[in-house]
């Protein structure tokens, strides 16, 4: 009875490992000449879009005039800005808060309310930043790369970048394994760079209800640079 025991349990054991064996072998197949590899491309294109912030920012004792006054220079420049529909206009806030001294004690109200300004008519945008002197004051201009313009250049990005990718692939599958197939196993695209080119102006509290001057900006809208990357895997069969 006892070796008719041993004789089961032998059995077992040697069932046991032929399974784990072929399950170990459809689980874990061993990958050969695996490579990670990256191309990357980019291209200088030309701002087409400026953008630009004005603000109004007023400080006075009487609260209520304060919202008045800062209502009335915004009212005034949305009216202006209605005459250059190709500048698109937008409110962005309007906040009012208290102003102590160093005592700690209650001197005043400040009120600031914001807009930003957009187009890719660089005249019209600059004319009427050049109108509304007096009326708002200019936080700051950028230029980017509208969305229409990045999106069909980062389109063509893309199939440089891939056909770079696959040049380098064959070329480093040639040292791997010469005359062997390659496979692109996994392909990761990233795209960026558009980084807007920014003009800003700043002023203290003592000039912070000053006019910005007289007549438009003077810009020059540049270029970014759009970049699409590609990160991957191969395999030499």
């Amino acid at each position: 009875m006892m070796r008719f025991k041993q004789k089961a349990v032998a059995v077992v054991v040697l069932a046991m490992g032929s399974l784990l064996a072929g399950q170990s072998s459809v689980a874990d197949p061993l990958n050969y000449n695996v490579l990670e590899l990256q191309s990357k491309v980019q291209r200088e294109v030309s701002n087409d879009t400026l953008s630009a912030s004005v603000f109004v920012e007023l400080t006075q004792n009487d609260p209520q005039r304060l919202a008045a006054e800062v209502s009335k220079r915004m009212e005034e420049a949305t009216r202006i800005a209605k005459a250059y529909p190709a500048v698109r206009l937008k409110t962005l806030g309007q906040q009012t808060y208290p102003v102590y001294n160093n005592q700690n004690k209650l001197q005043g109200w400040r009120a600031r309310a914001d807009l930003s300004l957009e187009s890719e008519d660089f005249a019209a945008a600059t004319q009427l930043i050049g109108k509304l002197q007096g009326v708002v004051q200019l936080g700051g201009i950028q230029f980017t790369v509208s969305p229409k313009v990045r999106e069909k250049v980062e389109a063509e990005l893309m199939v440089d970048a891939v056909k770079q990718f696959r040049q380098r692939a064959d070329i480093l599958a040639g040292a791997v394994a010469p005359g062997k197939p390659v496979r692109i196993v996994h392909l990761a695209v990233n795209s960026g760079g558009n980084v807007p080119l920014q003009l800003r102006f700043h002023m203290s509290e003592d000039t912070v209800a000053a006019p910005m001057g007289d007549g438009a900006p003077v810009v020059t809208p540049g270029t970014s640079q759009v970049v699409v990357s590609i990160n991957g895997t191969v395999q030499v069969e």
